[in-house]
């Protein structure tokens, strides 16, 4: 768990601010209270991981696969590869239902594939999976 905020920091990874704007309001139409930080490629998003002290703990991260610099794939190797990134939880958020995505972030060892744009329902049953399975916390305003 965060101990500095009692929760889970989410990370929102997309190069399209459109589409961290969609997440956004998803997140915040379902009272989500969670700190949320967003990185607009792979790179970035390592830097914060391994160098910022909000994600030393639990962190949910939403990671779209088709980036410049490092895409998604990319991020999820090192993620899932390095012991320090073992209590980060990872969702994919992709444009792309292609099978070979889905087959690959499934061999990287993605919680989810979820197809953009993400409909409330799945990040619902989503975020209820990262709850129950991972030592993910969301406080939701009351």
């Amino acid at each position: 768990m965060n101990t500095q905020t009692g929760s889970t920091v989410i990370l929102i990874v997309d190069d399209d601010e459109t589409d961290r704007a969609a997440l956004r309001r998803l997140l915040k139409k379902m009272g989500v209270a969670n700190t949320v930080v967003e990185a607009d490629d792979g790179t970035v998003a390592l830097g914060y991981l391994s160098s910022d002290d909000r994600f030393r703990h639990s962190v949910a991260v939403f990671l779209d696969l088709k980036m410049p610099l490092a895409d998604g794939h990319d991020v999820l190797d090192v993620i899932q590869h390095e012991e320090a990134y073992r209590h980060v939880a990872v969702v994919v958020t992709s444009g792309s239902d292609d099978p070979r995505d889905l087959a690959r972030s499934r061999e990287l060892r993605a919680v989810e594939h979820l197809t953009k744009p993400v409909p409330y329902d799945e990040l619902e049953r989503v975020m209820a999976l990262l709850e129950e399975n991972f030592n993910v916390v969301f406080k939701r305003k009351t």
